[in-house]
């Protein structure tokens, strides 16, 4: 017995209902953003995410993809991104792990020349995609006079 796609499934015109729910710590990252159910590149339904758990009415028989949104000041990786639609109970529960940023923005580059002495410090911003370099000399040593290691 081999696999058959959504297209062969749909000659059969069954349907079902789905609950899918949310788990997520701030619901409010991912309220009022759209979520998408998509058979391959075709998008079935777009619904608006409006409370923790969604009711999707009227699903074709199959399984499919989703195309969910990821947060807003947070970032969030769902820990699926299929929905399975059959002829019994349809519930799917998506736990949205938050995804920690960086540290890097909490730390401070230092810049050295040959002579390890500090010529530089520079700074990340990665919520402002910013990097802020302050050099301190502009030359990293005595031996590269006239070359500058950086340029304001």
């Amino acid at each position: 017995m081999g696999l058959v796609s959504n297209k062969e499934l749909a000659k059969y015109k069954l349907t079902n209902t789905s609950e899918i729910q949310f788990t997520i710590n701030d619901f409010n990252q991912i309220k009022g953003k759209t979520l998408r159910i998509k058979d391959g590149a075709d998008v079935i339904r777009n619904m608006k995410i409006t409370a923790p758990v969604m009711t999707v009415k009227n699903m074709p028989v199959g399984i499919y993809s989703l195309d969910i949104p990821t947060g807003m000041t947070r970032f969030y990786k769902p820990s699926t991104n299929y929905l399975a639609v059959s002829d019994g109970e349809n519930k799917l529960n998506i736990q949205m792990n938050e995804l920690q940023t960086s540290t890097v923005a909490s730390e401070q580059l230092i810049f050295r020349g040959v002579s390890n002495a500090i010529f530089a410090k520079g700074t990340v911003d990665p919520e402002a995609g910013k990097f802020t370099l302050n050099v301190t000399k502009g030359d990293p040593h005595w031996l590269f006079s006239g070359r500058y290691a950086a340029r304001g």
